[in-house]
C-alpha cells in the first residue's frame, strides 16, 4: 500500500492520472482530417442553392470558393468559381478552378489534382 505524507499528495496523483486519459483536454475535440475535409464539413452546413469550387491538390495546397443562399444553383456555381479564381490568383495556385459540388451532390468529373 502506498502512503502519502499529505492528502494533497494523493490528490495530485489523481489529477495527474486523470490528465492521461484518452479524452481530449478540457472536452475540446482535437481537429483531425485534412483541411479539405474541414472545408467540406463547413460547406455542408451552408444554406441550399450552394456550390463549392476547388483549384489545386486537395491533399496538399489548394483553394476553395464557396457560394450559398444564391438565387439558383447556376448562380451559386458561377459565384463559387469566381471566388475560387480570386483565391487561386492570391495564392498562386496552378490550374483552373473546377466545380466540385452543387448542393450536396459531388459533380466533379475528375478528382481534384
Amino acid at each position: 500500500m502506498i502512503r502519502f505524507a499529505t492528502p494533497c499528495g494523493a490528490l495530485a496523483i489523481v489529477v495527474l492520472l486523470a490528465g492521461c486519459s484518452a479524452k481530449p483536454p478540457m472536452g475540446v475535440a482535437l481537429r483531425s482530417g485534412s483541411q479539405f475535409e474541414h472545408e467540406w464539413g463547413r460547406y455542408l452546413k451552408m444554406a441550399p442553392s450552394k456550390a463549392l469550387a476547388v483549384a489545386g491538390d486537395v491533399t496538399v495546397t489548394h483553394v476553395v470558393g464557396y457560394a450559398h443562399d444564391a438565387a439558383s444553383d447556376e448562380q451559386a456555381a458561377r459565384e463559387a468559381l469566381a471566388a475560387c479564381e480570386q483565391r487561386r490568383g492570391d495564392r498562386r495556385i496552378e490550374g483552373a478552378c473546377r466545380l466540385y459540388a452543387v448542393n450536396e451532390e459531388i459533380v466533379a468529373v475528375e478528382p481534384a489534382d
